[in-house]
């Protein structure tokens, strides 16, 4: 009979999703009960008593309110300076600031909303809302420590996805790159493992990362690919020492994968994704509580 646990292991798939942090989505994890205890006591999600002041100082609570389309109709800035004014609440660069997550309403309201609208912000979704996503996160594994590589936008941040490098960015510029550094695809490749970034559409499919192309068709897929390869068993795989990284970057993925795989039991310490209040494409923190990094 093989081992259980990591030896088991014969694919990674990595659903890596965008524009909703942590605690909007699967914070409200940690507030469930059952018996009389927390029913998912390791996820580090939501206490209820987390707040943001507005523009007028006064304190606004999260609310499991959060809706799925309209409520946020101008996106959260996720620029280097509004991701700044988010973690620091407004306080000037330099020694000694505290990083209090007490600016992500102030951020808000930078973005043309007035005070009321600034405070949705603030809205969470509770489980029973997010059946799929929540069936995800207590099956299988999700990182309660996992932040933004860069507190800023989104292409330096896939960089570092792919790279472990932003190469100096912090911005939102196309950029190539002239480093002599492999993407982790291609030093599997080399390793002669397999690897795969599956996507969904154009918009979806890492195409700001330019360098990455140049591997067509070796480690891209669409996301119909995707559903052909886990029916027929030929996802990116090797037997035994071998890994095989497959990064799905669409949401639509996930109600596949319940649909398709098994839990690994051996990985249920529920550790999360990450936050923000739904900050769009980057940012991933937690807001209301001490920065974890």
């Amino acid at each position: 009979m093989p081992p259980a646990g990591l030896d088991n292991l014969r694919h990674i798939v990595v659903l890596m999703m965008e524009n909703r942090s942590f605690d909007h989505m699967l914070g409200g994890l940690s507030l469930v009960m059952q018996s009389g205890a927390k029913k998912y006591p390791k996820i580090n999600g939501l206490t209820g008593n987390e707040s943001n002041p507005d523009m007028n100082g006064t304190m606004v609570p999260v609310q499991p309110n959060a809706k799925f389309q309209g409520q946020l109709d101008h996106d959260p800035d996720h620029h280097f300076p509004g991701v700044d004014l988010q973690i620091f609440g407004g306080a000037p660069p330099g020694p000694g600031r505290v990083a209090n997550m007490q600016g992500f309403i102030k951020s808000y309201a930078t973005q043309g909303t007035d005070i009321n609208a600034s405070r949705a912000i603030m809205s969470y979704f509770p489980p029973e809302k997010l059946p799929v996503l929540t069936r995800l996160a207590t099956e299988y594994a999700v990182f309660n420590g996992w932040f933004s590589s860069i507190p800023g936008p989104t292409i330096c941040n896939r960089a570092f996805a792919h790279y472990g490098t932003s190469f100096g960015n912090v911005d939102m510029n196309l950029f190539y790159i002239q480093d002599p550094i492999l993407s982790i695809y291609e030093r599997m490749v080399q390793a002669r493992h397999t690897a795969k970034i599956y996507y969904y559409d154009q918009q979806s499919s890492t195409m700001e990362i330019v360098n990455l192309l140049k591997n067509q068709p070796q480690i891209f897929g669409s996301y119909s690919q995707f559903i052909g390869d886990c029916k027929s068993n030929t996802l990116p795989s090797t037997a035994l020492s071998s890994l095989a990284t497959t990064i799905i970057r669409d949401q639509a993925a996930a109600k596949f994968l319940l649909q398709t795989s098994t839990p690994i039991t051996t990985c249920r310490k529920a550790k999360d994704l990450s936050p923000t209040p739904t900050t769009p494409s980057a940012p991933i923190k937690s807001f209301g509580k001490r920065p974890r990094c």
